[in-house]
């Protein structure tokens, strides 16, 4: 399922295609789209691209190197940008956030004075941050992505998992068509060392939110990009599977349901 690189991994299921934003800055920090929808400094990108973990370039490995990344107590504080004041999408992150918390240990609480937390806001696409960064890190929600599974998705990356098919032993559970990815993006379809990637005993998960769905960043949208082996349907982007709630219960060692 999920791959917990360190931090963790993401899902699609019928993966719409997200538009992509190259650069965004928060602060003086530069940040890069990384894998499509997650918003990542160069730095990470370097670290992650080296086999380190991307959320720490000091070199820490292992999961106690992501427990600076964590929520704390898993209470995730939110607030919404002045762009997404009152915009359509609200129903479906409220919606998402309802699933996150009905079905794990994750809180969503509305930001009075928290330094860390979540600012929905209307950008280029659908993409967020990995893990907590620390400040104010935005989730966007742009043009297309104004549904519950992309909006349950993105809010995965927040609290921390990367996409399912970087999974070191993905190449034993899919095969990727490289002939028909866009050269541009032929970079997302990585998979990472098990000194990068922990996914804490979980099997893969076809059926995981994270995980891409089988057209994603295709030069022939009628063929695939990526073909599960046993015939699975892969990138639904409806609810958490089993799996997803399993391993985030894991990393933020809860012991609901």
């Amino acid at each position: 399922m999920i791959s917990l690189c360190v931090l963790l991994v993401v899902t699609s299921t019928f993966a719409l295609p997200v538009e992509n934003e190259d650069r965004q800055k928060r602060g003086a920090s530069k940040l890069h789209i990384f894998e499509g929808d997650m918003m990542l400094t160069e730095e990470q990108i370097k670290a992650a691209e080296s086999g380190m973990d991307p959320t720490n370039v000091d070199g820490e490995r292992g999961l106690s190197a992501f427990s600076r990344h964590k929520w704390p107590g898993g209470i995730v504080p939110y607030s919404f940008h002045d762009s997404a004041d009152s915009m359509w999408k609200r129903p479906a992150i409220f919606s998402a956030m309802k699933e996150w918390m009905e079905k794990t240990c994750i809180k969503f609480v509305k930001r009075t004075t928290q330094r860390d937390y979540i600012q929905f806001f209307v950008g280029k696409g659908c993409y967020s941050s990995v893990g907590r960064v620390g400040g104010g890190q935005r989730l966007s929600l742009g043009s297309g992505c104004g549904f519950h599974g992309i909006a349950v998705h993105e809010i995965g990356h927040a609290l921390g998992f990367w996409h399912e098919q970087s999974r070191p032993d993905r190449d034993n559970f899919v095969d990727i068509i490289w002939d028909n990815i866009q050269d541009e993006h032929k970079h997302n379809f990585r998979k990472y060392s098990h000194g990068y990637v922990n996914s804490l005993g979980v099997p893969y998960d076809y059926g995981s939110i994270m995980h891409y769905g089988k057209h994603d960043f295709a030069k022939w949208p009628w063929q695939v990009t990526i073909r599960s082996k046993n015939g699975a349907s892969i990138g639904q982007r409806k609810h958490l599977s089993p799996m997803d709630v399993k391993q985030m219960n894991l990393l933020y060692q809860c012991n609901k349901n």
